[in-house]
């Protein structure tokens, strides 16, 4: 098949895979040796590899490409239901590397270990990702998080009193040290949790 760095032969990729053409959400991405193990067994192709990431309504569609940056027929599509949540971070360094035209996406398994993989904000020759890129993070945006997540399993855990105090706080500063919420986000809901007591 074409460049994976040719918008045209991305909308064809994807059309011969049975989905859009749309091509308004696509990323340049090279995946971690973690994302095997947080996503389990549905992933263990995807390893330490680059891809073009179409950031579908009810999932990713991860289409393989090689060095040479051409289509390896390496694609899987993996449905929200099978991840936890999905976020992007920017940082200059991402799993030990200097990197300036990158930032982070971070995927989390629903039992909230993470990974993290260079999700590129710019490639000089393929201005597609630039102009992408904030629709991709509108897209990531719209995915349920594990905040979410925690916000709605909170609720009954506070009536039931099942945990403790220190295991929510415990819960909540794992959040904000994997960037889910904010520091804001973590004082008012450890007012909340303390409050409580």
């Amino acid at each position: 098949m074409g460049s994976a760095l040719k918008i045209n032969d991305i909308a064809e990729k994807k059309k011969s895979l049975g989905y859009s053409e749309n091509t308004d959400y696509l990323a340049y991405v090279q995946v971690s040796k973690k994302l095997e193990y947080l996503i389990g067994t549905v992933t263990s192709s995807l390893i330490n590899k680059m891809y073009v990431i179409s950031f579908e309504e009810d999932g990713l569609l991860f289409m393989g490409i090689n060095l040479a940056n051409q289509f390896t027929n390496s694609d899987k599509f993996i449905p929200l239901s099978e991840i936890g949540s999905i976020s992007y971070k920017s940082s200059k360094l991402i799993n030990g590397r200097l990197v300036f035209n990158a930032e982070k996406l971070i995927i989390n398994s629903k039992d909230g270990k993470t990974s993290e993989h260079l999700m590129y904000t710019m490639v000089a020759i393929a201005s597609w990702i630039k102009k992408d890129l904030p629709n991709v993070h509108a897209r990531i945006d719209s995915y349920p998080s594990l905040k979410e997540s925690f916000s709605a399993k909170e609720e009954p855990s506070v009536v039931a009193d099942t945990s403790s105090a220190a295991d929510k706080l415990r819960e909540l500063k794992a959040l904000l040290d994997e960037g889910v919420i904010t520091q804001s986000e973590f004082d008012e809901k450890k007012r909340d949790i303390l409050s409580e007591l």
